[in-house]
């Protein structure tokens, strides 16, 4: 059994200037959470799309999806009401918590 449990992102299925850009991305998601609704298998992040817009989240999960593909990353809404689910199988909520540890769960 390996010590990631399942949730093992590669990080090789990047290149280094995607990785590059991913980060750049991943910081702007980050910073631009505005709420967040537990669900039962993830959670529904809504994006201030004035700091991140739909374009931007769109390439971020291209990113996200190579690396990580235990997620189920999806984009609803529109211009002024933006969100991304981040879901997946049993235990996934921890491994988002501990990934994404600049977002406020809590």
């Amino acid at each position: 059994m390996s010590d990631c449990e399942g949730f093992c992102c590669d990080m090789t299925a990047v290149t280094r200037e995607e990785r590059g850009r991913y980060e750049i991305l991943r910081a702007k998601l980050e910073a631009a959470v505005v709420g967040i609704e537990e669900l039962a298998d993830g959670y529904s992040l809504r994006i201030d799309v004035s700091a991140f817009p739909a374009s931007e989240l769109e390439e971020w999960i291209s990113f996200e999806k190579k690396c990580c593909p235990f997620f189920t990353l999806t984009m609803d809404g529109h211009a002024e009401a933006l969100r991304l689910k981040i879901t997946g199988r049993s235990g996934v909520k921890d491994f988002i918590r501990a990934e994404f540890s600049a977002i406020r769960f809590e």
